[in-house]
């Protein structure tokens, strides 16, 4: 896919949506350029195994599989006409699939700023299926001496329920339950 213009308007507001066979809430719903990588619509050659952006050109090689219909939309929330879009799509069919087969979704979520008293939630799902990835973009509001103070953010995963052992310890500083997986800092987990 490239896009034309493919400036940080673009890449930013338009929305990319995906629906597989005749839903009525989208599975994708994101924008161009962090669907494919790239943060705050900067453009900057990488080449990893699902995606890649070199030379203006986006890949995406995510399997998306579905039964009978797909839709995917995009939506221009910019100021800015976009004057070409260029996209190919490859499949492969199959004379069935099976009905519990799980489909692809990405989310997309932005806070500005960030609530130094609340964790940010990068994914809430519920029911079965894999986390793939994390593409995380963030900087400091302070750009001084404590400018990347933000990669000290411990992630913290939550899997089902609350974890009941080991109990709440008496440093614990946050609101949520301690998690069953508790990093140390936003650096390590990437």
């Amino acid at each position: 896919m490239t896009i034309s213009p493919g400036n940080i308007r673009t890449l930013r507001q338009a929305i990319l949506n995906m629906y597989w066979d005749n839903e009525t809430d989208a599975s994708v719903v994101c924008p161009l350029g962090d669907f494919f990588g790239v943060g705050f619509g900067e453009r900057k050659d990488y080449v990893s195994l699902p995606l890649s952006e070199t030379s203006g050109g986006f890949n995406c090689y995510w399997p998306m599989p579905f039964h009978r219909h797909v839709r995917w939309t995009l939506e221009n929330r910019s100021d800015e006409t976009i004057r070409s879009f260029y996209y190919n799509v490859d499949f492969t069919a199959y004379d069935s699939l099976p009905a519990d087969l799980e489909e692809f979704h990405a989310c997309w979520r932005r806070e500005n700023p960030t609530n130094p008293h609340r964790n940010y939630t990068i994914l809430e799902a519920r029911g079965d299926g894999i986390c793939v990835g994390t593409a995380l973009f963030m900087q400091g509001l302070n750009m001084g001496k404590n400018k990347l103070a933000f990669l000290e953010g411990d992630e913290m995963s939550y899997l089902d329920q609350p974890n009941p052992n080991p109990p709440t310890p008496p440093h614990w500083q946050y609101p949520e339950p301690v998690p069953q997986i508790n990093g140390t800092g936003t650096e390590d987990y990437f």
